[in-house]
């Protein structure tokens, strides 16, 4: 699998994925309205922002902290409201 499709995860109640190996894009809306806690995710995927979406993950603070890390490979968790890749 190397595309994660638009809303292929959407309302599945996840809180928390690993990524796999070889995704090299995520697409909007992907994982929306779940209540993620916990990302593990591969270095230097393109996370493709949405257009609309309120309560969009990869479009949001998740993608902003990735992007800021330098697209790092890693586990990320969302702790008060704010992600953090875990060192």
């Amino acid at each position: 699998m190397k595309r994660i499709l638009s809303f292929a995860f959407a309302s599945c109640q996840l809180t928390g994925i690993t990524i796999p190996d070889g995704v090299t894009t995520i697409e909007k809306g992907a994982f929306a309205v779940n209540q993620l806690t916990s990302i593990t995710i591969g270095a230097n995927i393109d996370l493709l922002k949405p257009e609309y979406h309120i309560n969009e993950t990869f479009g949001g603070s998740f993608a902003d902290t990735y992007n800021s890390a330098g697209r790092a490979a890693g586990t990320y968790i969302l702790r008060d409201g704010v992600w953090s890749r875990q060192e």
